[in-house]
């Protein structure tokens, strides 16, 4: 402890520099594209002011690290500071010369240039990092999962401190990530392994990766002016060391991509369903449907189901995907809601699927049955029935004569007008007082329109609103408003006060 201490001390005294010099230096003049490289300045003086370095060659710097050296010869301590650079170029590039103002006079770097390779070096079996990439299929169809895996392994005692692979992103295919990256040891190797499932959006043959992967080591920094074996110990080597990433680029897989029949955009095996939850309900009250599908395949790219039912208010929910897992396939589940509104009986129609069957590879179309809805206390179509008239004969035409005939007036014109006319002034003077009854008499509000003044949700606001929201203008704005906070994570205030009064209006003159 007290030799730490005193070399500590020695780390505290007045400074005194024989000379001053600068260098620059690179960890490689060479590297693959999508590699980084980092570059030094080291300066000797008592005031150092190094250039401010924002990009090189274009390419922006993207880390810097500064550290302090010592270094004592025939008594004499001398200080350094090196300052160091990280950038990725992407083609041919040369550090230019850069000035350093070290104790008020200028000194200048040399230009280094580095070059920048297509193609990395082939890792073999036996190499120090493996980085690649496997699928377990080369031809598919467009939809068809193909399993993708990501695998980074290094050898055990290289000072890797952390390891980072790219997540896939490929031009014309949908790729979702499987289960927790995996870590384990393989004979003298760290491995780290990811997988992925990949589905061909369209047909073609296509080029997936390179990917980059990176990994972060602790290295000893050169110390080109610590000569004294003073210093030579864990103590301040441990202190003396720094974090280095190194890119790696995995290889190329070429996938060719079948286009489906009939141009369909589904491939696996599922199953439909559809359900209500009621066959009979009251006029202007919602009916639910839930569509339910289940299977293996690409069900993420199941469309949105819609509706199209005539004189009815139709409301389509987003629907729910839920993939995972199962048998070692891709599977999932796909639900949706939709709303209906009528004031009359009506019939849902068939809901259809239609995909590439994975076991046969041939169109497979499925569906639903239809189901019929009854509405109570709304408009029903119904036909008239007018009475028929018998053809008149000879003999019923005489017997209608005679009856004609025989009847007598029961009142003259002049006593039925009479009559009529008194009795129209008394309805007149009737309804003028109910009226007047009707004025005085306090509103009675709606059950609709508490409801409405109470919703305690956007969605039971919404399916209050649905009912009516073709005979306002206000209520169908409303509704839009509300489906944008449901769905789209909007905040639109919405004034139930004046929803719950445009309703009771509605509903007043519907009395």
């Amino acid at each position: 402890m007290k030799k730490i201490l005193g070399k500590i001390a020695i780390l505290l005294l007045p400074l005194w520099l024989l000379a001053s010099s600068v260098n620059v230096s690179v960890d490689k003049d060479e590297v693959t594209r999508g590699d980084s490289v980092t570059f030094t300045i080291t300066a000797e003086g008592k005031n150092i002011d190094f250039p401010t370095i924002n990009s090189i060659g274009g390419y922006d710097i993207i880390g810097t690290s500064q550290s302090s050296n010592i270094s004592i010869i025939n008594g004499n301590i001398k200080k350094s500071i090196s300052k160091s650079y990280t950038f990725t170029p992407l083609k041919d590039v040369t550090i230019p010369s850069f000035e350093v103002k070290i104790d008020g006079k200028v000194y200048k770097t040399n230009p280094i240039k580095i070059r920048v390779v297509d193609t990395p070096t082939k890792s073999s079996s036996n190499s120090n990092v493996v980085f690649k990439i496997i699928t377990d299929k080369k031809r598919a169809f467009v939809g068809e999962p193909i399993y993708l895996d990501v695998i980074l392994k290094y050898k055990k005692h290289q000072n890797i401190v952390d390891s980072k692979i790219q997540t896939p992103n490929f031009p014309n295919f949908w790729v979702k990530k499987v289960g927790n990256t995996k870590v384990y040891q393989e004979n003298d190797y760290i491995v780290k392994k990811e997988r992925f499932i990949i589905f061909p959006q369209k047909a073609g043959s296509f080029e997936i990766g390179p990917l980059v992967g990176k990994l972060a080591k602790r290295v000893t920094i050169n110390q080109p002016f610590i000569n004294d074996p003073f210093f030579n110990d864990n103590f301040f080597k441990s202190m003396l060391t720094q974090i280095q990433t190194k890119q790696i680029i995995s290889n190329s897989i070429k996938i060719d991509a079948k286009p489906l029949p009939n141009n369909l955009e589904l491939y696996g095996k599922f199953t439909i369903k559809a359900d209500v939850d009621k066959r009979v309900v009251e006029a202007n009250k919602p009916v639910r449907v839930k569509i339910k599908i289940d299977g293996y395949g690409n069900i993420d790219d199941v469309k949105k189901f819609n509706l199209n039912i005539p004189n009815a208010v139709v409301y389509a929910d987003e629907p729910k995907i839920k993939s995972f897992i199962k048998n070692s396939k891709y599977a999932g589940t796909f639900t949706q809601t939709i709303t209906i509104v009528a004031d009359s009986n009506f019939t849902i129609p068939p809901f259809v699927l239609k995909y590439v069957d994975s076991t046969t590879n041939k169109p497979v179309e499925i569906k639903t049955k239809p189901i019929k809805i009854e509405v109570k206390g709304g408009n029903t179509s119904y036909k008239k029935t007018e009475p028929k008239i018998a053809p008149q004969t000879k003999t019923t035409q005489k017997i209608s004569q005679i009856e004609k005939k025989s009847k007598k007036p029961e009142l003259s014109s002049w006593i039925i007008f009479f009559i009529g006319f008194i009795f129209g002034i008394l309805t007149l003077l009737i309804i003028s007082k109910f009226k007047e009854f009707k004025k005085e008499k306090k509103p009675h509000e709606s059950n609709i329109a508490k409801a409405i003044k109470n919703a305690k949700s956007d969605k039971a606001l919404l399916e209050l609103l649905l009912p009516y929201i073709k005979k306002d203008p206000y209520i169908e704005e409303a509704i839009k408003k509300l489906e944008e906070n449901i769905f789209q994570d909007a905040s639109h205030k919405i004034d139930k006060k004046l929803l719950a009064d445009i309703i009771e209006e509605i509903e007043n003159k519907g009395e």
